[in-house]
């Protein structure tokens, strides 16, 4: 497998390998049959109960808008799920939020990042989902991945 050097570099092979799965798999579903879709959300996490009513919000307007498609949280902070999970909260991490959704027989999967700023750990995000979706080929059908909030001089 070619290294990859930059950051820069991941997105055309992310988008290359998730094309690929997609045209290898084309042929395998039934064309009256719309792919089941979920949605992945990311966050670098909270412990803090008064920054949960926030994500509670979001995870309400992401369940309003896609009443069909499971919603699962992933957070990318190791120390945040390492901190739940001893207090009997556990949340996962991507890995983990991907094989629920394949659980859940999903087949395309929507990656939504809530990270502010297209960082390090936006950065880490890619490079999981990557990961994750080279170990297992043919799992999804497609995989996309949203760009965080602020990323443009627009923005």
């Amino acid at each position: 497998m070619p290294r990859i050097l930059s950051h820069h570099g991941l997105r055309p092979l992310l988008f290359v390998l998730l094309l690929l799965a997609g045209l290898c798999l084309q042929g395998t579903s039934h064309a009256a049959e719309a792919p089941k879709e979920g949605i992945l959300l990311v966050a670098f996490g909270t412990s803090v109960p008064e920054g949960m009513p926030a994500f509670k919000a979001v995870d309400a307007e992401f369940k309003k808008a896609f009443p069909d498609s499971p919603v699962v949280w992933a957070y990318t902070s190791q120390i945040i799920r390492k901190k739940l999970a001893e207090q009997g909260q556990p949340v996962g991490g991507i890995s983990d939020g991907m094989a629920q959704l394949a659980k859940d027989g999903v087949k395309v999967v929507r990656v939504q990042s809530l990270h502010v700023l297209g960082g390090e750990e936006f950065s880490a995000l890619e490079r999981a989902v990557l990961l994750d979706v080279s170990k297992h080929p043919g799992r999804f059908d497609a995989v996309f991945l949203g760009r965080p909030l602020l990323e443009s001089k627009g923005d």
